[in-house]
């Protein structure tokens, strides 16, 4: 029997009067009620503080082997956006970042019709000193910033979150800001909402700023290829998870399980440097980013090996694919020459391919092995290929 019930047989079976009944029963309704509301509050605290703790998971999140760390951010942060909706009762919510050179508000997460507007430093500073901003009554600090509330107000936006980012000097940094769309029953957002809104815009903010400085740690800044420390460990991986592959009963040799790795130095490269200067130098190194990006197959990893020495690995690519695939991008950097005073150059690289586990399942040989074949190429007249043997 429940509670309520009890309750109701007591008051049935005491001796109080009409009137002490009813309030009695009144009461009991009363309480009945409040528990209910209770119940529903803490049913939603519960699901605000799983969705928070999940936005605290994004940011914690250390995938360190992942070639892209933005792109595993914007699908967890999709699952948040779609979390959020439910929760706030609201059909649109947008994630824009602050792209503070060019003056603009961009979209961060792939929408059907992007949304990028100009921002002025107004705009910036008061969206930064500010939890949340409703646009149907902004708050003093953004007199100055009507062309951005007009912008947001089109795109029928109700509430703007900062994504704010601590950046370990004490300072903080705008990322960007949420757009809350009107909630789907037409009510206002009750304070608990705008709440619960800038709690997790400081949150993203943050996953959001280490997602950025992570990219920057793997990503050579002048060829935005990735860094030699990059390759390490994506080279470490490759080899234990062939020799864990290897242990397996149904592992075959005939299904390439292996690698091949392509190693390339761009031929007389102190000549550019001396003869036209290190600015010359610099854009033919990126030069050869930009060829080796646009040339490799999507799953091939591109790195600055050091200096003008550049390395590929190339999975599940045999000796003759590799071979090809070196051809191709010697071809494509020769046919792209840098530009000085008005004259183009014509840049050459030389090429060194090794097999994995055709030539050896060492991890230090593999490289030492495409370093030795480079150096065979440079030996026969550089602006060629040659396959280690």
């Amino acid at each position: 029997m429940t509670i309520p019930k009890l309750v109701y047989q007591f008051i049935e079976h005491s001796n109080l009067d009409d009137t002490d009944l009813n309030s009695v029963r009144d009461w009991v309704k009363g309480s009945i009620v409040n528990i209910q509301n209770l119940t529903r509050q803490i049913k939603r605290q519960e699901f605000e503080f799983r969705t928070i703790l999940e936005a605290s998971n994004v940011i914690h999140a250390r995938a360190v082997d992942n070639a892209n760390p933005k792109s595993s951010l914007n699908h967890q942060i999709k699952f948040l956006i779609n979390t959020a909706k439910g929760y706030l009762g609201i059909a649109d919510i947008r994630i824009l970042t602050n792209n503070s050179h060019e003056g603009v508000m961009q979209d961060f997460t792939s929408t059907n019709i992007p949304f990028n507007f100009a921002v002025k430093h107004d705009f910036i500073e008061a969206l930064t000193s500010e939890l949340s901003l409703v646009l149907s009554h902004p708050s003093e600090a953004f007199k100055n910033s009507q062309s951005e509330l007009n912008a947001l107000l089109n795109f029928k936006y109700e509430v703007v979150v900062p994504l704010l980012a601590e950046t370990g000097l004490r300072d903080i940094r705008l990322e960007g800001a949420i757009c809350f769309g009107r909630k789907i029953n037409g009510e206002d957002f009750a304070n608990s909402s705008l709440s619960f809104m800038s709690l997790l815009g400081s949150l993203l903010g943050t996953a959001i700023h280490n997602a950025e400085l992570h990219q920057r740690s793997i990503v050579d800044s002048l060829t935005q290829v990735f860094t030699r420390g990059y390759f390490d460990m994506y080279l470490k991986k490759e080899v234990e998870r062939y020799h864990l592959l290897k242990q397996n009963p149904s592992f075959h040799a005939k299904n390439n399980y292996g690698f091949a790795i392509l190693m390339l130095d761009v031929d007389k490269f102190k000549n550019f440097n001396d003869k036209y200067g290190h600015q010359v130098g610099d854009e033919v190194l990126c030069i050869l980013g930009k060829v080796l990006r646009s040339a490799v197959r999507h799953n091939d990893v591109v790195s600055r090996y050091g200096g003008e020495e550049f390395v590929v690995l190339a999975p599940a690519a045999n000796l003759q694919d590799a071979g090809e695939l070196a051809e191709r991008i010697r071809s494509k950097i020769e046919a792209n020459p840098v530009r000085v005073n008005g004259k183009d150059i014509t840049i050459t690289a030389s090429f060194g391919v090794s097999s994995f586990p055709a030539h050896t399942t060492d991890l230090v040989k593999i490289v030492q092995y495409a370093d030795e074949a480079l150096y065979k190429a440079k030996s026969n007249g550089r602006n060629r290929v040659e396959l280690y043997s």
